[in-house]
């Protein structure tokens, strides 16, 4: 939280359109538990005994008191956390149909889950593929799980990969593959 706070000091001309709360999203609304992986990069997981202890939302809750009207895009990175993350913003996205760019690392080990998750998706009429060009369909837990997933409504979906291919190749290019998705959305296809 204080990093994101001293990073958008760095960043006034994103002062309006950037809130940062002290907040985990989850599957709940109350706590979460975190323990440091002790790397000295930051990175905490998500455990039920763990040392410390975050007030917890669902992106559902958040985006009904905030009165939000418009959820284009949610990128989730939870480390491991991803599901509650996502189980937690299920009206949030059907209602806007945000293209969801997620980390799937944490599905690797769970073949239930990626057929749970993408159930879930097809039930939303959305298509998910992996974040790598050229974004193969991930259709059950038989083959190999990509690092990060692109959950895209059907209805997009189209128009999505035209302007990822026009644009992404994101190896070729020397753009992170998140760069090039946001890009894809900046500039209109000609």
């Amino acid at each position: 939280f204080q990093r994101c706070q001293v990073n958008l000091g760095l960043n006034p001309q994103l002062a309006g359109r950037v809130n940062i709360l002290p907040q985990a999203l989850s599957d709940s609304d109350g706590e979460v538990h975190f323990n440091d992986l002790g790397d000295g990069r930051g990175h905490y997981v998500a455990e039920p005994h763990g040392s410390l202890t975050v007030a917890s939302r669902r992106l559902d809750s958040w985006s009904s008191q905030e009165g939000l009207d418009r959820l284009d895009f949610i990128k989730c990175d939870a480390e491991g956390h991803e599901m509650q993350v996502l189980a937690g913003s299920l009206e949030s996205i059907a209602r806007f149909q945000p293209v969801v760019f997620f980390e799937a690392l944490f599905l690797w080990s769970q073949p239930a889950e990626v057929d749970r998750l993408l159930q879930w998706f097809r039930d939303l009429d959305y298509v998910v593929v992996s974040s790598h060009y050229p974004y193969p369909y991930l259709l059950d837990s038989g083959g190999p799980i990509p690092l990060d997933l692109i959950a895209c409504p059907r209805a997009r979906w189209t128009t999505l990969h035209q302007r990822l291919m026009a644009r992404g190749q994101a190896r070729r290019l020397g753009r992170s593959r998140l760069r090039a998705l946001v890009d894809s959305w900046r500039d209109p296809l000609s």
